[in-house]
């Protein structure tokens, strides 16, 4: 936990400083980062004047769970993944594959069209 009034890291781009935030060993990291996958390159510039439109440059960003591959070794790691238009089994392969490269412990998978379907009891909204 970061002390009252310290400054966070902006970790959307630089996920080096997820490590330097605590005062104490991390002994489990929580990875719900589909926000972090894109990051804006250029903040449009205010005019002064309300934007009808707003056009936005994005880019990919690092994926932060290699990046903290290293760091976080020898801790528990919980992963999530969502995909759309995939079988079952292929969504479980992708699983499978994200804890073996990332060193998970275990990721939370849905597809995004189960998800609120009541006959599909592992999806949940």
């Amino acid at each position: 936990m970061a002390a009252v009034g310290a400054q966070m890291p902006d970790t959307r781009a630089h996920v080096e400083g997820m490590c330097g935030v605590g005062q104490r060993p991390i002994d489990a990291w929580v990875h719900a980062a589909a926000v972090l996958d894109y990051v804006v390159e250029s903040p449009p510039r205010e005019t002064g004047e309300p934007a009808r439109h707003a056009h936005v440059a994005v880019g990919r960003s690092p994926k932060h769970i290699m990046e903290l591959k290293a760091a976080c070794e020898g801790t528990v790691r919980i992963g999530f993944k969502l995909e759309s238009g995939i079988k079952q089994t292929d969504l479980i392969h992708r699983a499978f594959a994200q804890i073996q490269k990332a060193g998970m412990t275990a990721v939370v998978a849905n597809r995004l069209e189960d998800l609120g379907d009541a006959e599909k009891p592992a999806a949940t909204s």
